[in-house]
């Protein structure tokens, strides 16, 4: 009786802890197994999110063997997989896309309500071509389906539909987009399978949204960007005005500015009255109309336009620059005295090279040298570091072979600007080479050439000033390579042939 009462306490004793072992492992071990996957997730997700896929991977790995079952750690390792095999090409993106659809298909059959899951098997499989054709376009439907309104995916979708030739099926896509982001019209034009076809499914589809009030603004926008291409003025501004009245708060300047564009070619008065009031807004009036410049140039006659800036002019503070801009729309309509005039009692007023370089630009398309040459020598001492003046002055003076005078202000343009092109060495080098400074002209034609290595021109004017300097060794050379770059050049094979 005594040996069998002290068995029982350590019986129970034993049994109590037995428990307790089970007790531990039913609930501590999975919360030790979540945490340490958990904390390996993470940390390859932000090594992911930084570029660091390899990294990543390692992590990742290192989680899905905590926890093998987990969709969000398997949708990583794809996403990782998928970046990596962006980064390469042939044998090897091959062997990561396809790990990546691995990864990919495992999560979606943990997790097959999840549209990224499925839009990230679409990529991947769309890296393998043709033999995952029907796989791809299975993964992009049921991303779509899971997630309708999606723009992203059907963008990406819309592309694999083309490559594949599903007709039909693209139509209905890009409708689709159409009637879910009405604003995606600027970027839908550039893809290849952009055709009146497709515009008009968009178009329906941007109705349709216009009829569920979806994205009204951009809507609007839209149909008033297709009219704008095919030249239907009246009718882009028609609906360009009826976005702008959805939001009106987020309208600026630039939304003033773009209606006036589309009206000054259906109904210029008001064209103007829209551009005043989206000049009244600005704060940077002189840009705009810098700007807009180029929009009246195009769309009306040079009269209307400088009665705009007289109405400016009336109604804004402006600096002399809206006098400049008068002087080059009257220089537009060959009203050259009138520009003159202008330009010329800007310049008494101001002291400021612009009126200067504009009066050289003027006697440059009447070909009056000698005003030409005052004007710019007179903007290149109001704005001496200007490299664009000295070489117009340059070049004028060239003209009228003065030919050391344009090499100095060769000079001066080649040390004020700052990265000097070839085409300015190579203009010093004509300047030397009409003075007999041959050698000079050898090394600026040999500094074009190290900023042109491939011009075969440069080449053949190095041989040259080689031959004048007597070095027939190098000028051959020199033309040799020059014909190399320029095979059927007649000169260089005549050269070469002597």
């Amino acid at each position: 009786m005594k040996v069998a009462g002290s068995k029982s306490p350590i019986l129970k004793r034993v049994i109590g802890l037995a428990l307790l072992l089970i007790l531990f492992l039913v609930l501590v071990v999975p919360t030790v197994r979540f945490t340490l996957a958990q904390f390996h997730y993470e940390k390859g997700r932000a090594l992911s999110l930084k570029g660091q896929y390899s990294r990543a991977l390692q992590e990742l790995t290192e989680a899905a063997a905590w926890l093998p079952q987990d969709a969000a750690i398997q949708y990583e390792l794809g996403i990782a997989h998928l970046q990596m095999a962006l980064g390469m090409d042939g044998m090897l993106q091959n062997v990561m896309a396809a790990k990546a659809v691995e990864y990919f298909q495992r999560s979606q059959v943990l997790n097959p309500l999840e549209p990224e899951t499925a839009y990230g098997l679409a990529r991947a499989s769309e890296l393998l071509g043709e033999q995952t054709r029907e796989q791809t376009l299975a993964a992009y439907r049921r991303a779509t389906g899971l997630w309708p309104n999606n723009s992203l995916y059907r963008k990406a979708f819309a592309r694999q539909l083309y490559r594949q030739g599903k007709d039909q099926e693209l139509l209905a896509t890009v409708q689709h987009l159409g009637s879910i982001d009405p604003g995606s019209y600027g970027q839908l034009q550039r893809e290849p399978y952009w055709s009146d076809e497709t515009q008009q499914a968009f178009v329906t589809g941007v109705g349709q949204a216009i009829k569920q009030n979806i994205a009204p603004r951009g809507a609007h926008m839209a149909i008033a960007a297709i009219f704008e291409k095919q030249g239907k003025w009246f009718e882009a501004a028609v609906e360009y005005q009826e976005a702008m009245e959805y939001e009106p708060h987020s309208n600026t300047e630039h939304n003033f500015y773009r209606l006036g564009a589309l009206l000054l070619r259906s109904d210029a008065d008001e064209a103007v009255k829209v551009l005043l009031h989206g000049l009244a807004k600005s704060s940077t009036r002189e840009k705009d109309l810098e700007r807009l410049y180029n929009v009246f140039k195009d769309a009306t006659e040079p009269e209307f336009q400088v009665a705009f800036y007289r109405k400016v002019r009336d109604r804004f503070q402006l600096t002399y620059r809206l006098e400049i801009l008068v002087a080059r729309t009257l220089i537009d309509a060959k009203q050259y005295d009138e520009a003159k005039a202008v330009l010329e009692k800007v310049a008494l007023q101001e002291k400021t090279a612009e009126p200067w370089y504009w009066l050289a630009r003027l006697g440059e398309l009447t070909e009056d040298w000698d005003s030409m040459e005052l004007a710019i020598q007179k903007a290149t001492v109001r704005d001496p570091d200007n490299s664009d003046y000295h070489l117009i002055f340059s070049r004028v003076l060239a003209r009228q072979q003065k030919y050391g005078s344009a090499e100095e202000q060769a000079t001066r343009a080649i040390e004020t600007m700052k990265n000097p092109s070839a085409a300015l060495y190579n203009h010093r080098a004509g300047l030397r080479w009409n003075q007999k400074n041959y050698q000079g002209a050898l090394a600026d034609w040999q500094e074009a050439n190290r900023l042109q290595p491939d011009n075969a021109v440069f080449y053949g004017q190095i041989g040259m000033a080689y031959k004048m300097l007597g070095n027939h060794d190098l000028a051959m050379s020199a033309y040799a390579e020059a014909l190399e770059r320029d095979p059927g050049n007649e000169k260089y094979k005549k050269e070469l042939n002597k």
